[in-house]
């Protein structure tokens, strides 16, 4: 088994190198200036207001089950289904630990005709606790389980694109610092691996497994043939 997972994650080291040179250069990043050296309050266009807004909201727990439950029942990818799920379980557990840390604060924000978006140092509109991102968390943790089944590596950058994505949300609407964005994206990513090593060491490799021998085959013939990935 461990030698199984191991080859899943090197299948797709692109994308894991990628998430390991956004956490190094994002913790540099605050290292150097701090959280509060990003520029994320200077302009906000009401059409972006409303994109970030909704957009954030995929990385929320009802998403995640709805999606899990999407691949059990309708799908019938059950295996796939399971893992989403216990890797969003994973990461709720760790998060909801985290938030209860009291030491810890998230951004002084302004709230205007119902958008909390606009970030101040003088009013406070939260007393809720911070260190991690559970929107961030839970979303890397969702496309780090779903890029196992996705071979081509446009798609599987563009999953990234749209996690990273979600995490800028976070910090747009001044829900979060950098510093809980990198957190939960470290998080999400971690949790999704256990949870895939945890499933597919009762289950089987499966789907995953199948489909990565499948691709591993495909390499092997491409030379002497137009073989595409799925």
């Amino acid at each position: 088994m461990k030698h199984s997972i191991l080859a899943l994650i090197k299948s797709r080291k692109l994308f894991f190198i990628s998430i390991l040179f956004l956490l190094i250069f994002g913790f540099f990043y605050t290292f150097i200036f701090g959280n509060s050296s990003i520029p994320i309050n200077s302009s906000h266009p009401f059409w972006l207001n409303v994109f970030f807004v909704n957009y954030t909201f995929i990385g929320d727990a009802v998403f995640a089950l709805c999606l899990s439950a999407f691949f059990i029942f309708y799908l019938k990818r059950k295996q796939q289904g399971v893992t989403l799920f216990c890797g969003f379980f994973l990461t709720e557990i760790i998060v909801q630990s985290l938030k209860n840390i009291d030491s810890f604060s998230t951004p002084d924000i302004f709230t205007e005709q119902g958008q909390y978006i606009f970030l101040t140092d003088n009013i406070s509109s939260t007393n809720q606790s911070g260190i991690i991102s559970g929107h961030t968390a839970i979303v890397f943790a969702m496309i780090t389980i779903l890029i196992f089944s996705v071979n081509k590596l446009r798609s599987q950058l563009s999953f990234l694109i749209a996690a990273a994505l979600l995490g800028y949300s976070r910090m747009y609407l001044a829900q979060n610092y950098l510093t809980d964005v990198l957190i939960g994206a470290l998080t999400g990513t971690t949790s999704a691996i256990i949870a895939v090593y945890l499933v597919y060491q009762f289950k089987g490799y499966g789907y995953y497994y199948k489909r990565f021998g499948d691709m591993n085959k495909n390499s092997r013939t491409s030379q002497t043939g137009n073989v595409q990935p799925v």
